[in-house]
């Protein structure tokens, strides 16, 4: 028992240091040092955004479409399928890296990564792409799709079609190692240790059993993970930050104020053997936004729209972002 004692004291003892060192270092901007092969920076309060329009011809008659990505990977990874079958089908479609990750800008450490955050980096990104403020499609796949419901319900005149793929905001399981990192400066001591196994575990987790392909990308995900931890300085902060200020399963009254009533269409789209924004939660949030069409992918875990049954799915999404409301 002794020893346990002595490891606490030892880490505790870290944690303090590390906090007082980050108490005397001044804010930062960082910056990716990788080397984008394609897109654009938009400029914002907090640092710039990365984000590449597919089909930009498009853009000059077509609707935007904003897919926004979830807690770790970025968008050319997130989407580098969803993206390409959208433009061929005629959308104007943008991607973007949310702070911290990718290559956008990573934020003054003083500057928490709660919703309102990445609600603001979506409006100056979308007031700067298209001026006019002409109602977008939204896709937001797991936290992302957390993102582009707080975004709705703070601006939802600026909502054509709304499309939650296995949001986060209810409640969720949170493994050990993260509620350990919400703690100040133990976060900082285990992270750097810890984080590339959680990732790999979280990445397992979120295929579903037997899926070939699903385990594939896993990996690559993990390697792509691995590349941005290497080359953005800023991207363990904001993971961090992300663990401790983002209500990844306390937006039920978010999503409440969207099912009141809109002026427009929403669609769920869920697997049902997922695990990392459980499935039980989509009857959760069908009974919050009764209005919203639910299609359930039976076979899919985390990525519902490339995972599980074959069939229509990529095609119902297509038909419904293209319908005019």
């Amino acid at each position: 028992m002794a020893w346990r004692l002595w490891v606490a004291i030892l880490v505790l003892c870290v944690a303090m240091v590390v906090r007082h060192c980050q108490s005397l270092a001044p804010d930062y901007v960082s910056v990716n040092s990788d080397t984008p092969t394609e897109g654009r920076y938009a400029p914002s309060a907090y640092g710039r955004t990365w984000y590449v329009l597919h089909n930009e011809a498009a853009c000059q008659h077509a609707p935007l479409t904003i897919l926004v990505h979830g807690f770790s990977l970025s968008s050319s990874v997130a989407y580098a399928r969803l993206a390409p079958y959208l433009a061929s089908q005629g959308h104007c479609v943008l991607t973007y890296d949310l702070y911290g990750r990718g290559f956008s800008d990573s934020p003054p450490a003083s500057v928490p990564h709660a919703e309102q955050l990445y609600v603001a980096q979506l409006a100056s990104l979308l007031f700067s792409v298209r001026p006019s403020a002409q109602p977008v499609n939204l896709l937001g796949s797991s936290m992302g799709g957390a993102i582009v419901a707080a975004f709705a319900a703070t601006y939802p005149k600026l909502i054509r079609h709304l499309v939650l793929v296995a949001p986060a905001g209810l409640p969720v399981p949170v493994p050990l190692a993260a509620k350990f990192a919400t703690l100040p400066g133990v976060g900082e001591t285990i992270m750097p240790l810890l984080m590339m196994h959680n990732f790999k575990a979280m990445y397992a987790r979120s295929t579903a059993p037997g899926d070939k392909e699903g385990a594939a990308k896993a990996h690559a995900s993990l390697t792509h993970v691995e590349r941005v931890h290497k080359h953005h300085p800023g991207f363990l902060h904001a993971i961090l930050s992300t663990l401790r200020y983002f209500p990844m399963g306390a937006l039920k009254e978010t999503f409440a104020q969207i099912g009141k009533g809109t002026d427009y269409d929403i669609l769920i789209v869920w697997g049902d053997k997922d695990v990392v924004v459980p499935f039980a939660n989509a009857a959760a949030l069908h009974t919050l936004i009764p209005s919203a069409r639910l299609l359930v992918v039976q076979g899919a875990g985390h990525d519902p729209l490339h995972e599980g049954e074959e069939g229509d799915k990529l095609q119902v999404l297509h038909s419904f972002l293209a319908h005019n409301p």
